[in-house]
């Protein structure tokens, strides 16, 4: 997701439209509800129910101020009300700067006294491209908060986000934070929610995506914030700036999105696992600790592979029309992990991977994850696992030339290539000359992708190997016929890789199919409203970007 943050403002009680010393406001939010409805026109409907209770002895809370996500936000469109009683003379915040501010008048909440202020408002073109699958649409949101300094205690926290209609369970997914709870109300619609208990005082970002058919208009990428500029109007045209920002800021929202796309990770984990657990789960293969880390699937398959490529489980070699394929074995491995043998399910005759299949799979493995994971503490696990990754770079390089250094190097590759800077560390290994190892097919790698003069795919040289898949780099043996420890890091990495990619059709639809199935939406009655007569739906965040929305009373 590209983030956007909006000015955050300070939650402010005046008196008479004179700002009154800070120390003499003071108060609760015992409950706070915020819903969010993504409509079909690409607008946002947001809805809260705020209740405060004014500290004793504390300026009364006589005005709000409420934010927005952004200045597309409907002063018109708010409307407000404390125990049934509409409240007028709303308008645009002078606190703020997306937001509205709310006299309380004859409903001010006096010392020692509990209130609750109901709003409602529309805040339009909030939903953007999603910056990983430019197809679907993207919104991200945070509901107002108030000055930490005034406040006083937690908050009984609920935050929901509808869906647009139409929107189907296996084709939506959350980002940012994980959701607390799910279901589908009575007419259809999706919704997820978020609840806990927690000080009301900073921003709470979450995130959806979902079809892009579900809107109208085009989706676009998100818009970028423009930094102030602190010096002259005439240092500013004279130095170049100008001429510079006029080409850049139409590009820089793509560059952004593109950027962030890359490092993005999917939440496909179930939200709940291991959160309520103490220590760290042990045992874990490197596969299963990639998931639990919440790695790309496409790392994961590469994981797998290379243990089946390991164990003699599969061969690398080239498909029908020269395409990379993998080929089962015929030998008898014994016992293999229920995930490999669904993996060796997957494949399919010309070599290539079923999405269906790998599906299942990962879909099965995050299920055992979870049920490995209870009792145990999410945070101190993962942590553990980054630790074996960086452990296994220490084992590898201080292995030693022989059979023992090559078995420790076989072992702990698949560590290794857990770690996102993979390539730079393999650099920086110690030049030690290895005899061949076991995944290295007698004939070298095979490599499917034409010369970049256009010509045929080079083929290995007699007793050599042959590039690695999309390198066009022979792996050629050093000295003796040995090869080092870079070679063998680097260019398995990139056989498998390039094996990998080019046997699934669509790692982002994988993804997305996976998480449809692991962030399951119980069918429910409820009908998704909070509160009599006010629906779910009101809501602000732009999509494939962050909003953050803050705001208050006065």
């Amino acid at each position: 997701m590209v983030t956007r943050i909006l000015g955050a403002a300070l939650l402010l009680l005046t008196l008479g439209g004179v700002a009154a010393p800070a120390q003499d406001y003071r108060f609760e939010v015992p409950e706070f509800i915020c819903n969010v409805s993504v409509e079909k026109d690409r607008s946002l409907v947001i809805y809260y129910k705020i209740t405060f209770r004014c500290a004793p002895g504390a300026h009364p809370v006589d005005i709000v101020d409420i934010g927005f996500p952004s200045k597309d936000y409907q002063v018109d469109s708010v409307r407000a009300q404390i125990g049934g009683v509409a409240l007028s003379g709303i308008k645009t915040s002078s606190y703020i700067s997306n937001g509205v501010e709310i006299p309380l008048g004859d409903k001010a909440i006096g010392p020692g006294q509990t209130g609750t202020l109901e709003v409602s408002g529309t805040n339009l073109y909030m939903v953007f491209q999603d910056s990983d699958v430019p197809a679907d649409g993207s919104m991200e949101f945070s509901p107002t908060w108030f000055d930490g300094n005034l406040l006083e205690g937690t908050t009984a926290f609920t935050l929901q986000v509808q869906f647009p209609e139409g929107a189907e369970p296996d084709k939506v997914r959350h980002h940012e934070r994980a959701f607390t709870e799910s279901f589908v109300t009575d007419t259809g619609r999706i919704i997820y929610k978020w609840t806990e208990q927690r000080r009301v005082d900073g921003e709470y970002k979450v995130g959806i995506s979902f079809p892009g058919t579900l809107v109208e208009g085009p989706l676009t990428p998100p818009e970028a914030p423009v930094a102030a500029y602190s010096s002259s109007g005439d240092d500013f045209f004279d130095s170049g700036c100008f001429v510079f920002l006029v080409f850049l800021i139409p590009i820089l929202p793509a560059v952004i999105s593109i950027v962030r796309g890359f490092y993005r990770r999917r939440k496909y984990l179930p939200p709940k696992i291991g959160v309520e657990g103490v220590g760290i789960k042990r045992g874990l293969t490197a596969p299963m600790a990639a998931l639990l880390n919440e790695e790309k699937l496409d790392r994961v398959t590469v994981l797998i592979l290379y243990g089946l490529l390991r164990k003699g489980a599969v061969k690398l070699k080239a498909g029908p029309g020269g395409k990379p394929a993998i080929e089962k074995t015929a030998q008898d491995l014994g016992k293999l992990w229920e995930y490999e043998n669904a993996f060796l399910d997957s494949i399919k005759a010309d070599g290539s991977l079923g999405e269906k299949e790998l599906k299942s799979m990962f879909v099965q493995m995050i299920k055992d994850l979870n049920n490995r994971m209870k009792g145990f503490s999410l945070r101190e696990t993962r942590a553990y696992y980054r630790s074996i990754t960086q452990q296994a770079w220490e084992m590898v390089r201080t292995a030693g030339p022989d059979a023992d250094g090559l078995k420790t190097v076989e072992e702990q590759l698949q560590w290794m290539l857990m770690d996102d800077d993979f390539d730079d560390k393999v650099r920086k290994l110690p030049p030690v000359v290895f005899a061949a190892p076991t995944w290295f097919p007698a004939g070298g790698w095979i490599v499917d992708e034409p010369t970049a003069a256009g010509g045929p795919a080079p083929v290995a040289p007699a007793g050599g190997a042959p590039p690695v898949p999309g390198t066009g780099v022979p792996v050629a043996p050093v000295g003796g016929g040995g090869f080092s420890l870079t070679d063998i890091c680097h260019q398995t990495a990139s056989a498998i890789e390039g094996f990998s990619n080019r046997a699934v059709s669509s790692f982002g639809s994988l993804v997305s199919g996976v998480t449809g199935v692991t962030n399951p939406i119980p069918v429910s009655s409820s009908s998704g409203r909070s509160s009599g007569g006010h629906s779910c739906a009101c809501a602000c965040a732009c999509a494939g970007c962050a909003c953050a929305c803050a705001g208050g009373g006065r």
